[in-house]
Formats: structure tokens, sequence, C-alpha cells
């Protein structure tokens, strides 16, 4: 009962995930539709399993991409005994998704160092609509003697899982999100800006072309607001 009451909640005003908003812009019309719906009436119970995972990877990107640190979360995992069917599957989904991270290539993020980042939901508004963010990672380099920054994002979904070109929104919007920093002593740069996605082993730079990418999310944020109240909810 509990759960039904949680998924016929309905978000007034439009809201979409960073990962999702991604996702939105290299999907067709059902794709989309089925974003939306997720997003205007949630399911609080569909990612609490990733809830432990965002604080593992922080801790990992902060420890300079030390595979140890995923190698003992995972043996940790291992050997919690279940209480329930929930936590049995909660404990195994995370011990697939470290188990990718473990066999992704992090060198792209190593070239940098890693600096504390609040772990913690963040939200900006583009074109009318709440788009949320949580940063696993603050990245910093020095350039002649300028310093630069920049964030990571993190996409734990099996199911929407973000590959080639449709990965690039993401980690673009860990530029615009970025931008929100206030760096008194440095400014971002995109080539510390990145996405990690933990089902394709993939970690994505912010692509040159993120003007453009910029644009079309504002075009895609723009079209979410207009057709917000006419989503409903078919399941």
């Amino acid at each position: 009962m509990a759960k039904d009451l949680i998924k016929t909640n309905q978000v007034q005003e439009p809201k979409i995930s960073a990962a999702k908003l991604a996702a939105y812009l290299d999907g067709d019309a059902s794709k989309r539709n089925k974003i939306l719906r997720e997003h205007k009436f949630p399911d609080e119970y569909k990612n609490a399993v990733y809830t432990k995972l965002y604080p593992v990877v922080s801790r990992f990107i902060k420890g300079n991409c030390n595979i140890e640190i995923l190698e003992n979360e995972l043996s940790k995992l291992s050997h919690i005994v279940p209480v329930s069917e929930f936590e049995k599957t909660n404990n195994k989904t995370l011990q697939t998704a470290i188990e990718h991270l473990i066999d992704t290539d992090f060198s792209l993020i190593q070239r940098y160092s890693s600096v504390p980042v609040p772990y913690k939901r963040r939200t900006i508004k583009i074109s009318g609509v709440s788009v949320s963010y949580i940063p696993v990672g603050m990245l910093e380099g020095t350039f002649k003697s300028k310093k630069y920054f920049g964030l990571i994002a993190l996409n734990p979904s099996k199911s929407g899982s973000l590959k080639g070109d449709a990965a690039k929104p993401f980690a673009v919007l860990s530029k615009l999100f970025a931008d929100q920093f206030d760096f008194e002593d440095g400014e971002v740069s995109t080539k510390m800006c990145f996405s990690i996605d933990v089902y394709s082993k993939s970690v994505i730079e912010c692509p040159k072309s993120h003007v453009r990418i910029e644009k079309n999310i504002r075009i895609s944020c723009d079209e979410i607001k207009k057709i917000w109240p006419n989503v409903v909810n078919i399941s």
C-alpha cells in the first residue's frame, strides 16, 4: 500500500535528473514519455538501491581512483548476511555495480588531483526545468600557473545506461553544474568535467562540442516545461 501511495505522488513543477535528461536527448518519443512519467510520478523505492553507491564512488575518486577502495567495499558486501529479500537484491545490485567499476578505465580522471566536494544533491534551473545532479568528485589541475576545476557525475542505472553520443550530454551537465560553483582562485575546465557510466564501464570527458550540446539541452528543457502539464500516469 505504501509503495502504491508513493507511486501516485505527483510532482507539480517540471523536474528531472541530469542522467535522465541526457537520456531524454537521445530518446525517441516513447522513451521520452516514459522518462517524464517516471519523474512526474516518482517511485521512491526504485532508486533506493543506489543510495549507498554514490558515497562509495566519492571515496574512490578522493582516493585517486585506487581500485583497492572498491575491492574492500566489495569484500564487505560479500560478508553481509541479508535479513530480507530486498536487502539481498540490494546487495547483489551494489556488488554488480562495483564489479563494473573495477573493470572501468579511470586514467582520464587520474590525470588530475581530487579535492573534497560536498556529497549532496544539487539543482539548477534550465529553461524552467529543475535539473538535479549529485557530484561524486571534484578535480583540480594547474596549467600555466592557473588553477582549473571540474566535476564528476555518476550514472548507476543499468536500464538507463548511457553509451556513445548519448553519454556526452551527461558530461556536459557536469560542466554546467561546475559553472555554478564559486571558484575564487580558478575557473572551470571542460577537460576536467566527466561522467561515469557504471554499466557501459565508461568515463566520458566533456566534449569540445559542448556549446552545441548545451543548446540542445536548453531546447529539450523548454520542451519538457511545455508538455509537463499533459504528462499522465498510465501505469
